[in-house]
């Protein structure tokens, strides 16, 4: 697996676009390996091994749980992502671009779900729990939450794979019942042909540079003196 993913930055406004904000940043995973769930020594995986299904779909065996990213550009640090569609393969490098494609109602469960387990993620049991209810939430068609059952559902028996499913069915539930509510905003990446991502990174806009400044102000100043000459005109 190549190792470096393309996150596109939202652009302010036409100028901004082309003199002060980047409109990609390169990243790519912690570890120096092709294995994106280990930090940068090639440790500290957090995944729990685990089978699904998503309609007809069985996937073979699967790795659930939280990337470990980082830029390669030094605009953002290390990072975690989670993926946001199961049956689709992580290909990497990849353009992405900010925001959700899932519906209102999609999002905003997921940012529920973000906003109060997310700091619940130390240890492989509770980043497998976290992607599994991540997975329910964004691909499930029924109108009720279950783990085991439904368009989505996971079909692995391993032992950590069930004990994560346990705790992924206790957090989807707070979010049917209303208990989580949004409160934190936790960024989407979407992009075509590979997986989208749920991160827990925050893109600042880069401040326009002096140049840039000079081109807004002297555009400005010729739309003024424009409007002076149309008025003159008259």
């Amino acid at each position: 697996m190549k190792r470096t993913v393309i996150a596109a930055l939202a652009a302010t406004s036409i100028f901004a676009a082309t003199s002060a904000t980047a409109t990609t940043v390169s990243l790519e995973a912690q570890s120096n390996s092709i294995n994106v769930f280990a930090d940068a020594n090639g440790e500290n995986d957090l995944y729990v091994p685990t089978q699904f299904m998503v309609g007809s779909f069985q996937s073979d065996l699967t790795l659930a749980g939280a990337f470990r990213l980082t830029d390669v550009s030094n605009t953002i640090s290390d990072f975690l992502a989670f993926c946001l569609e199961p049956a689709v393969p992580l290909l990497l490098p990849h353009d992405y671009e900010m925001g959700s494609l899932f519906s209102s109602a999609i999002t905003e469960n997921i940012q529920a779900l973000a906003s109060n387990a997310w700091a619940l993620v130390t240890d492989d049991n509770t980043a497998g729990a976290f992607q599994m209810a991540v997975w329910e939430i964004a691909t499930e068609t029924a109108s009720v939450f279950d783990i085991d059952t439904g368009h989505f559902k996971i079909t692995g028996a391993q032992v950590e794979s069930n004990q994560a499913e346990v705790l992924a069915q206790t957090w989807v539930d707070n979010v049917q019942n209303n208990v989580w509510t949004a409160s934190d905003d936790f960024l989407i990446l979407n992009a075509n042909g590979t997986q989208d991502l749920l991160t827990n990174i925050s893109i600042a806009a880069v401040p326009v540079p002096a140049s840039g400044l000079l081109l807004i102000g002297g555009l400005a100043g010729a739309g003024a003196i424009a409007r002076r000459k149309k008025k003159a005109a008259k």
